[in-house]
C-alpha cells in the first residue's frame, strides 16, 4: 500500500493509500478503493493516545542483571549461611563495602571463614552475591579481580577465587576502623 503523508485533506483520487498525522507520525486513515478507484473503505480515526492505565515498557538501555549459572554451583556453596549481616564471623556487613573488589573479597573471606577453603568459582560468587546478600550478579569477575590478584589479595587458578593472607587482612582490618 502506498504512504503518504498530507496536510491538506483536499480530494484524492488513489487506489490504496494511508493518511499520516505528520507532527505524531501516526496513521489517522486507511482509504482502499476498487479498481475503478471508487473509494470501498474508510477508515478514520484520531491519534492514538497513550493509555495511562497501561504500564509503560521499561527501556532498554538499562544494564540487564547477569544470569547466576545455579547448575553449577555445589552444594556446599548453597549451604553456606552467608547473610549481609554475619554473626558467625567477625567482619563488617557486606553493605559497608562500596567497590566491588571489595564485595568480591568479603564473599571469599566469608565462605573460607564458614569452612570453605577450595575457594569459589565465578558462578558460586554470583550465586552468594545474588541468593544470599541480594545483590546484584558482578558482570565480569575476572575482570573485577584483576587488580586484586596482581595486589596478592586473591589468587585465581582454573576458573577458581581463593581469598590470600592479604585479602583477609584487608577485610578484617576496614572491619575494625
Amino acid at each position: 500500500m502506498p504512504k503518504i503523508t498530507i496536510t491538506d485533506f483536499g480530494s484524492i483520487s488513489v487506489k490504496n493509500m494511508e493518511i499520516t498525522d505528520q507532527q505524531a507520525g501516526q496513521i489517522i486513515a486507511f482509504v482502499t478503493a476498487d479498481d475503478k478507484g471508487v473509494p470501498s473503505t474508510i477508515l478514520v480515526g484520531a491519534p492514538a493516545k497513550e493509555d495511562p492505565k497501561k504500564p509503560r515498557k521499561k527501556s532498554a538501555k538499562g544494564a540487564s542483571k547477569p544470569k547466576v549459572k545455579e547448575a553449577s554451583v555445589r552444594d556446599e556453596v548453597r549451604g553456606l549461611e552467608i547473610t549481609p549481616k554475619p554473626s558467625k564471623i567477625t567482619i563488617r556487613p557486606y553493605r559497608d563495602f562500596k567497590s566491588n573488589v571489595d564485595k568480591i573479597l568479603w564473599i571469599l573471606v566469608a565462605a573460607r571463614e564458614m569452612g570453605l577453603e577450595d575457594g569459589l568459582t565465578a558462578s558460586e560468587i554470583n550465586y552468594i552475591a545474588d541468593k544470599r546478600l541480594v545483590d546484584k550478579p558482578f558482570s565480569n569477575i575476572r575482570t573485577l579481580t584483576i587488580s586484586a590478584r596482581q595486589g596478592n589479595f586473591m589468587t585465581s587458578n582454573d576458573g577458581v577465587y581463593k581469598v590470600l593472607h592479604d585479602g583477609m587482612e584487608r577485610i578484617k582490618q576496614e572491619s575494625n576502623e
